[in-house]
């Protein structure tokens, strides 16, 4: 294993000196963590070395489910929608990344190897839950600003979907305005990791470039995938999650 990189942990020295400087008051979280960051990877490291030794299917799905529980239960504590909020993030989690993950099998982009499967997955689940937090949080505080017209919605008899049809068009919108800035600026205002990954490894620019464009496409797939599916699972729990949080 090389140790070089800790190197560059002067970086985040020079930042410790900097906060401590002018009293921000971020020292000790700052440095704590860096630390848990370094201990997290190491572990990563170690874990990966041991997974991609393994080539069964049986690998995968427990390494996938285990993901997306951790992710639905993150997802949860962040944007709890009460009774069912678990299952409701777990369900949109792990079905968006599924489908997704499906179909770059299907398509020949990635083997069904653990080396790439793997941290292809972790991709997946990780841009699933951003995208679900930053969906469900704006859906609610959408539905809290329009309860007038949402209630008269459904005096009029409305159904569920018909009443907040509006209001989640919105905050879909909301949710897919970080990948859109990505795919706008990419190559332009910064280079992706997975590209500049794949040059200091030596990799020919246009084949890393392919790459971190099914890589972007397949976020963009995630990203709409998971609001379908959080939209669709969890729009019964908007109406009171958002309403109660209003009540005095």
């Amino acid at each position: 294993m090389q140790w070089d990189f800790l190197w560059v942990w002067v970086l985040v020295a020079a930042a410790l000196l900097y906060a401590h400087h002018t009293s921000l008051g971020i020292e000790r979280p700052l440095f704590i963590a860096s630390l848990t960051a370094f201990i997290q990877l190491l572990i990563l490291g170690f874990v990966l070395t041991f997974l991609f030794a393994l080539e069964h299917p049986a690998v995968f799905v427990a390494v996938f489910l285990g993901m997306s529980l951790f992710g639905a239960w993150t997802a949860h504590r962040r944007v709890d929608l009460g009774r069912g909020s678990l299952l409701i993030a777990f369900g949109a989690l792990s079905l968006a990344s599924a489908l997704v993950a499906l179909v770059l099998l299907f398509v020949g982009v990635i083997k069904p190897i653990a080396s790439q499967v793997i941290p292809l997955l972790g991709m997946v689940v990780g841009n699933a839950l951003n995208i679900y937090t930053l969906a469900v949080e704006r859906a609610i505080a959408q539905l809290r600003l329009s309860r007038p017209a949402i209630e008269g919605r459904l005096a009029l008899g409305a159904n569920t979907a018909q009443a907040l049809a509006d209001e989640l068009k919105e905050a879909a919108k909301a949710g897919l305005i970080p990948i859109m800035n990505n795919l706008k600026t990419v190559g332009i205002v910064w280079i992706p990791g997975i590209t500049v990954g794949m040059l200091l490894a030596g990799a020919d620019p246009l084949t890393a470039v392919s790459y971190q464009l099914a890589i972007m496409y397949m976020m963009v797939g995630v990203s709409l995938f998971t609001l379908i599916f959080a939209f669709y699972l969890g729009r019964n729990r908007f109406i009171p999650v958002a309403f109660a949080k209003e009540a005095p």
